[in-house]
């Protein structure tokens, strides 16, 4: 079922608004894989997609969804480079889907660019790559390195530099992402190595971003600084440089400069394109409170974050969040069950790193203490959850 990654987030959502963004991105998405994979489309499934659209609030949402469908009438259909134009439609539905945070449908979008983008090289590996992301983003893992694996072939056997570095750059995230820091630092410095060989600075910088990252995770707010303002000047996208600052508030926020930390990430919180980094910004502004034992601000940015939809590793550090604060104001038995909350995501997707975060919450808060900011550990130490 092709429109699987719809189903799931539909069964997710609850804002009236959001769930019939992605109902009527379901319907246009089944319109457009039947146009590609038959060159047909009945003009009633055209008309009641038509009308599942109309019901959209947002005008850009709207109109992204009523390029897709204008591309696979019978009309358009009568150009011969049709598919052309349906796929960089789908392609800009795709990216507004990954912007909104709705990552299970951006996986079916941008599969079936790749998978039915013809002689278009530069688009299925574009999609390639924003694939793999998503995938991340929802820690199915293993999918991910797939994807970046056939990107990495491809790329080679269609000598594109930029996309074999940046699939082999995802393929060291993806060891991050299981836990193993140590060896994702090394695949990344490996990757950053060969990309200024090859003078793709850009494809470095978003390596160092990699890098500066790690270090957050190993209690290195020094390097994390360090990395990021080496990368900041040669980065190339918004999102790219809204990495940067978290990273950076995030490492402020260690070095104790609570006012420095608070301003980088008011400014991601309000001015940020990327739903998934607004998210960690305000989840940061979280914490600050936390920090300073505001209790009125605190409680307000947690209501803040329960109107969003996150994926797997946002909730994991919003979870944790509501521990700390919490344990911070003496409410123990709160505390436990938003630790235990934690650990039950950290089991269901397998995130061996912040599994034990989640335990060492439990253990603090047994204890009575509020949890620690970081408890990482080597790779070696660390058990496969679930088996």
């Amino acid at each position: 079922m092709r429109w699987l990654g719809f189903a799931e987030r539909l069964a997710e959502l609850s804002r009236r608004t959001q769930w019939e963004e992605v109902a009527a991105g379901a319907v246009v998405y089944r319109l457009a894989n039947d146009a590609l994979r038959f060159g047909f489309v009945d003009d009633r499934a055209v008309e009641f997609a038509r009308d599942q659209i109309e019901r959209v609030d947002r005008v850009m949402v709207r109109e992204l969804l009523m390029m897709v469908v204008s591309s696979a009438t019978t009309e358009a259909r009568a150009q011969s480079d049709w598919p052309h134009g349906l796929i960089t439609h789908l392609m800009a539905y795709g990216h507004q889907l990954h912007d909104d945070g709705h990552f299970s449908p951006a996986v079916d979008v941008f599969a079936l660019v790749y998978d039915r983008s013809g002689n278009d090289i530069g688009n299925r590996l574009k999609a390639m790559l924003r694939c793999g992301y998503a995938l991340r983003q929802l820690a199915r893992f293993e999918e991910a390195k797939r994807v970046y694996d056939t990107l990495r072939n491809q790329s080679v056997e269609n000598g594109n530099e930029r996309m074999t570095l940046e699939a082999e750059l995802g393929l060291a995230r993806c060891v991050v992402g299981r836990g193993d820091l140590q060896t994702g630092d090394r695949l990344t410095r490996e990757a950053i190595q060969r990309a200024r060989a090859l003078n793709q600075t850009a494809v470095a910088a978003n390596g160092l971003i990699d890098l500066a990252w790690i270090a957050g995770a190993l209690c290195r707010p020094h390097d994390v600084v360090s990395y990021s303002r080496r990368a900041y000047a040669d980065l190339d996208s918004d999102d790219q440089r809204e990495r940067v600052l978290m990273n950076t508030a995030t490492a402020l926020r260690e070095l104790r400069r609570p006012d420095s930390a608070r301003a980088v990430a008011s400014c991601v919180a309000r001015r940020g394109k990327s739903n998934a980094l607004r998210i960690n910004a305000l989840t940061l502004l979280y914490n600050l409170a936390i920090d300073a034992q505001n209790a009125h601000e605190a409680a307000f940015h947690r209501r803040q974050l329960e109107n969003f939809s996150m994926h797997p590793i946002a909730t994991v550090e919003y979870y944790h969040a509501i521990a700390c604060e919490m344990a911070t104001f003496r409410r123990f038995k709160e505390a436990r069950v938003a630790a235990h909350d934690m650990l039950a995501v950290c089991e269901q997707y397998q995130l061996n790193e912040h599994w034990f975060r989640a335990e060492q919450a439990i253990h603090d808060i047994d204890r009575g203490a509020v949890p620690a900011l970081y408890e990482f550990r080597a790779a070696t130490e660390r058990r496969t959850v679930g088996r």
